[in-house]
C-alpha cells in the first residue's frame, strides 16, 4: 500500500454533506411543502369566495365603517321609538386623543365567516409554529448527543452541524416575526370576509394615535421615525385590531357586538353597527315629563339596544395571563436567542437567563392581574334598587336601569348612573370621581324651559355615576305634598362619566417620550450591526 514518510503531509479528512434523501430531511421538506400547498390553496379559495365583497367594497362603502367622531346617522327603524336614536360615534379610545390632537378616529369594521378549509389552514400554521421550535430543539439535542451519538445527524461533522442549525434558526425567527406582526389578523385571514351585518365575527381596526410629550429635534431620529411609520403603514401595525363575536338579543333578535365595553347594535336601515343613546330632552320641562318612569316593554326595548348598566371587565386567570404574556414578541425572541446559547455550550448561562425571563414575566403578570382585579371591583358594581315601572315601584337591580327610568335614591347609595334629580333633598359625595373633598348639595330640576347641561349650569341638578348619596331625604311642598328623593336615569354604562373614566384606564392612549423617539435610532443601529456582523 501507499506509505507516508516523516515530513509528508497527512491527507485531509473527507468532508461529508447531505444528500437530502435522508429520512429526516424528507420529512422536513414534506412538512414545509404541505404547508406551502395548504396556504396556496387557501389563498386561491379565499380570493374566489371574496370576489362579491370586493366588488361591493369598490362599489359602495356602507357597512364598512362605523363613522367618525363627528358623524351621526339618522334612524327610521320601526323597532325604535321617536325618542330613540343612534349615538354620535365618538372616539372612546382616550379623551386626550380627540381633544388634544383634534383628529377624527374612525373604526374600520369588517365581517367574517368561518370556513372548514380555513380551520385546516389555521391549524397548519399553529402546527408549523410549534414544529419550528421542535426542529431547532432536535438539532440542539443532536449536538449534546441526547438523540444518540453527538453530531450523528450531521455525519459527525460539527462544522456541517453549524451550517445546518444557523439557517434553520433564521427561518424560524422570520416565521416568528411574521406571526407576531400579524397575530391579531391571522385568525381572520383564515376566515371568509363578508358584510359585517351578515358575518359571525367582526374585525374592528382603530388607528393608534400617539400623544407626544416631547419630540427629538435630531434629523437622524426623525429619519428613523419615518422608517418606522413606513413599516407601520405597510404592515398596518399602527392599528389596534380586535375580533368580536356577533351575538343576538334574546327578545328582539337584534345583532350586536361588544367593543371597549360598549354595545354596538346593527341598524337595519343603514346596515351599520352603532352605539345607541336616548335623547330624553334638552330642557328641564322635557325631562320632567319622564317622572312616571317607563313601561316594561319600553325598558326591555332600551335594555336590548344599550345593554345592561354594568361594565364587565375581563380579567384572565393567572395561568392564561402568563401564557398571553409569554406569547409577546419580546419573550419569544429571548427564548429563540436561548437556543443559540444552548447550542454553543453556554448551557448554564442559558438556564440562568431563562430563569430571569420567566421570573420577570411572573412578576409582571402578578402585578398586572392584581391591578386589573382592582379595576374590575371598581367597575362591576351592582345593588338592589327601587325602579318605577308600569306606574309602580319595583325592586330590581341597578343592572336593569336604562335611560328614562325613574329610581329612588337612598342615603349611602352608590349612584348607579348619571341621573337628573327629580325630587328630594340630596347631598352627594363626589370625591371618588372628581376628588372634591366636600359634599355637594343637589337640587331637583325645575319645571321650566331652562336648558339642561349636566356638565354646566345643571351640574347642581345632576348625580354622577360612581358617586355616593350621603344624604337623601324627602321634601314637603307648600301644599303639603311629599316628594321622595328620586332621579331620572340619563346615561348608563360607558356613556356615563365613570364609564368613560374606566375606558380611559382599560384602553389608555399611547404616550411617546423623547426616550422612545431616540430608542428607534438605537434599534436601527442594532439591526444594521447584526446584518453587517452576520
Amino acid at each position: 500500500g501507499r506509505r507516508f514518510w516523516a515530513g509528508s503531509q497527512c491527507p485531509k479528512a473527507p468532508k461529508y454533506g447531505y444528500t437530502y434523501k435522508e429520512p429526516l430531511w424528507i420529512g422536513a421538506f414534506s412538512c414545509v411543502g404541505a404547508e406551502v400547498l395548504i396556504l396556496l390553496i387557501w389563498v386561491v379559495y379565499k380570493y374566489l369566495r371574496e370576489i362579491p365583497i370586493r366588488r361591493m367594497r369598490h362599489g359602495e362603502s356602507s357597512g364598512f365603517t362605523t363613522g367618525t367622531a363627528s358623524a351621526a346617522a339618522a334612524v327610521s327603524s320601526e323597532k325604535i321609538t321617536a325618542k330613540e336614536k343612534p349615538a354620535d360615534v365618538e372616539s372612546k379610545t382616550s379623551k386626550a386623543s380627540s381633544d388634544d390632537t383634534g383628529s377624527e378616529s374612525a373604526l374600520l369594521v369588517k365581517g367574517f365567516k368561518n370556513d372548514f378549509l380555513g380551520w385546516i389552514g389555521f391549524t397548519s400554521v399553529l402546527l408549523v409554529s410549534v414544529g419550528w421550535i421542535v426542529w431547532i430543539g432536535f438539532w440542539v439535542g443532536d449536538y449534546y448527543g441526547t438523540l444518540g451519538e453527538a453530531d450523528s445527524l450531521a455525519h459527525y461533522d460539527s462544522g456541517l452541524l453549524d451550517e445546518t442549525i444557523i439557517p434553520i434558526w433564521l427561518f424560524a425567527l422570520v416565521w416568528l416575526i411574521v406571526c407576531c406582526i400579524f397575530q391579531r389578523r391571522i385568525r381572520n385571514f383564515f376566515r371568509i370576509e363578508c358584510l359585517p351585518s351578515e358575518g359571525a365575527y367582526v374585525q374592528i381596526e382603530r388607528e393608534l394615535n400617539e400623544m407626544k410629550v416631547s419630540s427629538a429635534s435630531s434629523k437622524i431620529v426623525a429619519y428613523a421615525k419615518r422608517i418606522e411609520d413606513g413599516f407601520s403603514k405597510l404592515t398596518r401595525s399602527n392599528f389596534h385590531v380586535k375580533t368580536c363575536r356577533i351575538e343576538r338579543t334574546p327578545h328582539t333578535n337584534l345583532r350586536y357586538f361588544n367593543y371597549m365595553c360598549t354595545r354596538y347594535v346593527l341598524n337595519e336601515d343603514t346596515r351599520q353597527f352603532l352605539p345607541y343613546k336616548f335623547d330624553l330632552g334638552v330642557v328641564n320641562s322635557q325631562l320632567r315629563r319622564h317622572a312616571d318612569g317607563l313601561t316594561s316593554e319600553e325598558a326591555l326595548s332600551r335594555f336590548e339596544l344599550i345593554g345592561p348598566n354594568f361594565i364587565s371587565v375581563y380579567v384572565p386567570n393567572f395561568a392564561v395571563a402568563f401564557v398571553l404574556e409569554m406569547s409577546q414578541f419580546f419573550y419569544l425572541y429571548q427564548i429563540m436567542v436561548m437556543w443559540i446559547y444552548f447550542y454553543w455550550n453556554y448551557f448554564i448561562l442559558g438556564v440562568v437567563d431563562i430563569s430571569i425571563i420567566l421570573l420577570s414575566a411572573l412578576v409582571k403578570v402578578f402585578v398586572s392581574v392584581r391591578s386589573e382585579l382592582r379595576i374590575k371591583r371598581m367597575a362591576e358594581h351592582s345593588e338592589p334598587c327601587d325602579i318605577r315601572r308600569d306606574g309602580k315601584w319595583q325592586t330590581l337591580s341597578t343592572i336593569d336601569l336604562v335611560p328614562g327610568d325613574v329610581f329612588k335614591i337612598t342615603a349611602g347609595m352608590h349612584v348607579p348612573c348619571d341621573a337628573a334629580v327629580l325630587g328630594g333633598n340630596i347631598v352627594a359625595d363626589e370625591s371618588s370621581l372628581t376628588g372634591e373633598p366636600l359634599p355637594i348639595r343637589k337640587f331637583p330640576i325645575r319645571n321650566d324651559q331652562g336648558v339642561f347641561d349636566q356638565h354646566g349650569a345643571s351640574k347642581i341638578n345632576t348625580l354622577f355615576s360612581g358617586t355616593m348619596a350621603s344624604q337623601a331625604l324627602p321634601t314637603t311642598a307648600t301644599d303639603g305634598s311629599v316628594s321622595e328623593a328620586t332621579g331620572l336615569c340619563l346615561h348608563t354604562g360607558t356613556q356615563t362619566d365613570k364609564g368613560q373614566l374606566i375606558q380611559d384606564i382599560l384602553f389608555p392612549q399611547a404616550i411617546s417620550f423623547i426616550f422612545d423617539e431616540q430608542l428607534r435610532l438605537v434599534f436601527c443601529i442594532l439591526v444594521l450591526y447584526a446584518i453587517i456582523v452576520f
